[in-house]
């Protein structure tokens, strides 16, 4: 290829999947020749990073934005210390383009801006964004209370003014999208002329051991690792199908921060683990079924390719989907066999448990669903597609 490519990143420590799948995928992209790098901000703990890894990221330290304005902080004026934040931002990303030049930066996809769109016209465009849900929808989620331009604070109808006037712009003289669904790169191909791609979520399933089975155990332990505390990942729906349930020997293991109230002994909280310390948990278990998102539909979304499936089957679980899977939900085959489909369906935990019983009499289940793993969602085949995205982003 020949060129420079930068991936600028902002490290959240509350988003370990994210890192994980980041570290993955700039190795793999440099190990089929391309000459890539990753400049990644931090506020607080700078990461630690394996060796292999450790060469192709910068890390640079990045201070808080200034305290806001106090007369600013109201429901009238709330906008202007956003319109500050998002400028700050914004001339960060253009000094750290200009400390490290590249023929084309990849940028995670956030909600869009004027100061975001001057950014792109900086660098002339030559950026690829990821994007990974429908912004949209998601702003209108995470601010809560929303009701519409004429009856909302004016601070959030600045937020959605500005990112439903600019996202277009800006889409409209990047390189490309890239989708990690085909619901999302049909959005994006309604709203502007911007190249598309779907390439879904991958991961290296090699670094994943395989959950044992227990055939003489009547016991299912099932897992639902929790990121955030986002609305779409339906913690609440989980916790209230639990708590209906009549079905015995089982235990849904909550792995993440827990905001709602519950009071069935089946639910076991743990705080937020590390990639080791998962390893360890789930070593402890026998007969493992994952849990995914279970809320997607609150973003508008009825499609997905969550990294937390995708680990889900690494490890060789039997997974509860309640959502189109761009990988999964495709191979009928593997669904019959392996999935736990509550598409269209009541989230009833009785029933899952049946179906998950049904699934376990195959005593090599989780060998064969680590093995299509490796055939399917291997990061490996994902950063094929890529480089050949990125291959025709140079070609054009």
């Amino acid at each position: 290829m020949g060129k420079k490519i930068i991936y600028l990143f902002h490290y959240n420590e509350a988003t370990p999947g994210v890192v994980n799948k980041l570290q993955d995928k700039v190795l793999y992209l440099s190990q089929m020749g391309i000459d890539i790098q990753c400049v990644a901000t931090y506020y607080d703990n700078k990461p630690i990073l394996e060796d292999k890894y450790a060469h192709l990221f910068v890390f640079k330290k990045e201070t808080k934005l200034d305290k806001k304005i106090s007369i600013f902080e109201n429901r009238f004026f709330a906008w202007i210390n956003i319109w500050k934040s998002n400028k700050v931002n914004a001339r960060k990303m253009v000094d750290v383009c200009n400390e490290y030049p590249a023929d084309l930066y990849i940028r995670r996809m956030g909600w869009a801006n004027r100061s975001q769109y001057k950014f792109v016209k900086k660098i002339k465009g030559n950026i690829v964004w990821e994007s990974n849900t429908l912004l949209e929808s998601e702003i209108k989620v995470v601010l809560g209370g929303y009701v519409s331009f004429f009856k909302s604070e004016i601070w959030k109808t600045y937020l959605i003014y500005q990112n439903k006037k600019y996202s277009k712009k800006i889409a409209s003289i990047s390189k490309r999208i890239i989708c990690v669904t085909q619901q999302i790169n049909d959005y994006h191909q309604s709203k502007s002329n911007c190249k598309t791609v779907v390439i879904a979520n991958g991961i290296d399933v090699n670094k994943y051991p395989v959950c044992s089975s227990n055939e003489t155990s009547k016991d299912i332990n099932f897992v639902f690792l929790l990121g955030t505390n986002a609305p779409w990942h339906g913690t609440d729906l989980l916790i209230k199908a639990i708590e209906l349930s009549v079905s015995e020997n089982f235990k849904v293991h909550i792995i993440g921060d827990v905001v709602f109230d519950f009071s069935s002994s089946k639910i076991v909280v743990k705080k937020k683990m590390n990639f080791e310390e998962l390893n360890t948990y789930f070593k402890s278990l026998s007969n493992v079924v994952g849990i995914g998102s279970l809320a997607m539909d609150r973003n508008n979304l009825t499609e997905g390719s969550t990294l937390k499936i995708r680990e889900y089957c690494a490890r060789g679980m039997p997974t509860v989907l309640n959502h189109f899977d761009t990988d999964l939900s495709k191979d009928k085959d593997f669904m019959i066999k392996y999935g736990i489909d509550i598409l269209n369906k009541k989230l009833d935990f009785d029933e899952i448990i049946l179906r998950s019983k049904q699934i376990f009499q195959n005593l090599n289940y989780s060998q064969e669903i680590r093995k299509w793993a490796m055939d399917n969602l291997d990061q490996n085949i994902k950063m094929k597609q890529y480089k050949k995205a990125l291959d025709k982003v140079f070609e054009a």
